[in-house]
């Protein structure tokens, strides 16, 4: 007799009624993919023209480890041999079927893990796996597309007629197995996911058989995600009668050990026998601050915000916040607590300190030269993409690194500045003309040289003349011969935009105009490259 008794106490969670809801309702979305005579052995869902479904059902819980279910599905089938690639004559033959599928059931669901945790408080597997088998009889009404009308030589004329003219039974035998498991939304709701094979008994669910393959039956498939909320009158722990061996009760709680969540530490009946030592609802087995009154959201812990953090782990104990910024609030959505962002109020970069940063480059808007390009902290936020330490908006050679003196571009060379000032005495004219003198033109072509050498610089071009004759006349003359020079350039491709032009006649002389040595230098053209 003890043993037996032992033996109904081990089984009790198990065989009563375990659970503290009796019943189930819900339902489920499904997707059904049809094997039979129209399908190859692939594995390629698309390819088994899955069809929708939808279903509800009522669950009876028999025990914590055993539910009876009672499942209407309605939803179609469908099958084409042309969705097939190999063999090839599938594709040739290409008969298809569709049919309307209503499915009635009842599956026993077996719980190797049990449904709920514990019997006295009904709590609820956050997991559970299980597995089914059940009959019933699924209605089926299919139309063939045989594609024969003008012959096809894979299918059997004989065989075809005979399957178009053969009375099948619309309701078969279905006997449905397969596996699923349910998440635990709360101590009622759960989540679930499932799958199952559909032997059916019959080979004409998809209204072909003898032109196909007779000796084998059809099957669909089934999965699909369900839903199913408790109700009823909870179940109270169903005690074992009594026997003439006393019950073990170690903390003297009037709790025998066998249901005795706590069998050490004397606690009430509606605690499962379990302490509750700062009287906050959550018993000290499952308390994270036993000591503390606190909340069940957050096992037991105080939580003076109510935001869901702990107030121990809560940087922000006295403002509702947000879980992954340790409690703190976070007024603009941007990821970066109020008390560590600099801009609280403007939704802005987790990198910039909660500021906006536009180009992503670590420098508030606010602070940033160029907020629309991606800089360098050390450049306010420019770019400087030569590295020359000016920024590309600021740079007139951005990809070519050069100095601050010359705007980003690169200095000239000394040998450069040699030939322009060469130029000067080279470039000469026709007394009295505009006209080059052949000695000029190589000259002009170097200059040229140099302004292809240097994209980021401009060219002015001044006209000079020495003192004899009448001013105006040598305004006139020296604005021509400038003139001459930047047409000459401009035929060699130098961009207009990149030059100008001025005449100064005798106003700049630089030598004296009483000898003739002097006024020849002061007949001249000069060329200077500058950057804007």
């Amino acid at each position: 007799m003890r043993k037996l008794t032992v033996t109904l106490f081990i089984l009790l969670p198990m065989l009563l009624s375990a659970q503290t809801y009796p019943w189930e309702v819900g339902g489920g979305v499904y997707l059904t993919a049809y094997q039979g005579d129209l399908h190859a052995s692939e594995f390629n869902i698309g390819r088994y023209n899955p069809r929708q479904a939808v279903a509800l059902h009522v669950r009876r819980n028999v025990s914590n480890v055993f539910i009876v279910r009672f499942n209407a599905l309605v939803g179609q089938l469908a099958g084409d041999d042309s969705s097939f690639d190999e063999p090839a004559w599938r594709k040739i033959r290409d008969i298809s079927f569709k049919s309307p599928l209503l499915e009635f059931t009842a599956l026993g669901e077996l719980y190797p893990f049990g449904i709920f945790r514990f019997m006295t408080d009904g709590e609820r597997r956050q997991i559970a796996p299980y597995l089914m088998l059940g009959i019933g009889t699924g209605y089926t009404d299919p139309k063939v597309t045989w594609n024969d009308e003008d012959g096809n030589g894979e299918i059997d004329p004989v065989a075809a007629q005979f399957d178009k003219s053969m009375k099948t039974n619309r309701f078969n035998i279905v006997m449905p197995f397969g596996a699923g498991i349910r998440f635990a939304l709360n101590t009622r709701s759960t989540f679930g996911l499932e799958a199952a094979m559909r032997p059916t008994f019959s080979d004409y669910v998809d209204g072909v058989s003898k032109v196909g393959n007779p000796s084998e039956s059809d099957w669909y498939f089934t999965a699909g995600l369900t839903y199913s909320y408790a109700f009823g009158k909870r179940q109270q722990a169903v005690a074992v009668a009594e026997t003439k061996t006393p019950k073990a009760d170690r903390d003297k709680d009037g709790i025998p050990d066998i249901a005795d969540m706590c069998p050490d530490k004397a606690g009430p009946p509606k605690q499962s026998g379990c302490p509750d030592t700062d009287s906050d609802g959550v018993i000290d087995l499952k308390d994270k601050c036993p000591d503390l009154p606190g909340d069940a959201a957050t096992g037991g812990c105080p939580d003076s915000d109510k935001d869901g953090v702990t107030d121990a782990d809560d940087a922000c104990p006295t403002k509702a916040g947000e879980p992954e910024l340790k409690g703190c609030p976070d007024s603009d959505k941007d990821g970066v607590a109020d008390h560590e962002d600099a801009c609280p109020m403007e939704k802005g970069s987790v990198t910039a300190k909660g500021c906006p940063d536009a180009d992503k480059d670590g420098v508030t808007d606010k602070e940033d030269a160029c907020p629309e390009k991606k800089g360098l902290s050390a450049n306010k936020g420019c770019p400087d993409t030569d590295g020359d330490g000016v920024f590309d908006h600021e740079d007139r050679c951005p990809e070519i690194a050069g100095v601050a003196a010359a705007k980003g571009c690169p200095e000239i060379k000394a040998e450069d500045k040699a030939t322009l000032e060469r130029a000067v005495k080279q470039v000469q004219f026709k007394t009295g003309e505009d006209k080059f003198l052949p000695q000029s033109y190589p000259t002009l072509d170097e200059v040229a040289a140099l302004m292809n050498k240097y994209p980021g610089y401009s060219l002015t071009i001044s006209g000079h003349t020495d003192n004899l004759g009448g001013a105006e006349t040598n305004q006139s003359l020296s604005e021509r011969r400038a003139y001459a020079c930047y047409l000459y350039l401009m035929r060699k491709d130098v961009a207009l935009s990149r030059m100008s032009y001025a005449g100064y006649g005798e106003s700049r002389p630089i030598a004296t105009n009483s000898t003739a040595a002097g006024r020849a230098q002061n007949r001249r053209v000069e060329f200077e490259l500058y950057v804007k």
